[in-house]
């Protein structure tokens, strides 16, 4: 069973995947776009990776996984596409291309977008992007992902274990999405603890979805590699 599929996750929901910096979450976001190329049109938006680093690092796990090479359904903007937008134009864009529904457009990171052709409050501006994006996930059948930053105080937590109030620069990144997951490497912190081991923790779910899940993570690769099991913990 697809990711996706476990945690529920419906054309028209909007999901949200936060971690600190290289915890691991384009590589996720790769291993998504991995279970899902063959049978959906996926959309990713790197506010930071070129287009043809993306492309490489998904050509090279593609043929690793002995799956079929194509990338005919993928279609990547990475930040030089986004000059003249701003977040909520760019999202608006995106419904003039008439892509199938069961689309899958991936955007990441959404701080970096709510700063993207405005001045505004970055607050006010991820409100904006998260209620448009809803919208559009709804009227297109689309499923909307955005990655985020987690703020500092995570840094400082005992056992730095993420939560809901730790996603940075407004609070309706909490209240909006129907899903809110975190990418958890306790390895991150201390290279001696549970290395090779990944965590998506899901910390909200409207469909009741209260499983963690677990996974093989390659670092020096920065590869997703087997899901181990579902769980609370994986102590």
């Amino acid at each position: 069973m697809k990711f996706l599929e476990k945690i529920k996750a419906e054309e028209g929901d909007v999901i949200v995947l936060g971690s600190r910096p290289a915890m691991g979450k384009t590589a996720f976001f790769n291993y998504l776009i991995e279970e899902n190329i063959d049978d959906r049109k996926v959309v990713y938006v790197s506010t930071d990776t070129k287009e043809s680093i993306l492309r490489e690092r998904l050509s090279q796990n593609l043929r690793s996984t002995i799956k079929d090479f194509t990338l005919e359904n993928l279609k990547i903007w990475d930040f030089t596409d986004l000059k003249g937008f701003s977040g909520g134009s760019l999202l608006e864009h995106f419904e003039d291309y008439d892509y199938p529904k069961g689309t899958i457009l991936i955007l990441d990171f959404i701080q970096m977008l709510a700063s993207i052709g405005t001045d505004a409050p970055k607050y006010q501006v991820i409100d904006e992007i998260l209620t448009k994006a809803k919208e559009i996930a709804i009227n297109n059948s689309f499923i909307v992902i955005f990655g985020s930053q987690l703020s500092r105080h995570v840094e400082e937590r005992q056992g730095h274990r993420p939560r809901l109030t730790d996603y940075s620069g407004a609070s309706c990144i909490e209240e909006i999405p129907d899903h809110c997951l975190f990418l958890y490497r306790r390895e991150y912190y201390d290279p001696m603890d549970k290395p090779g081991i990944a965590e998506i923790i899901v910390a909200k779910s409207r469909r009741g979805v209260n499983d963690n899940f677990i996974y093989l993570y390659d670092s020096k690769e920065g590869k997703f590699t087997k899901e181990l099991n579902t769980g609370n913990t994986y102590d």
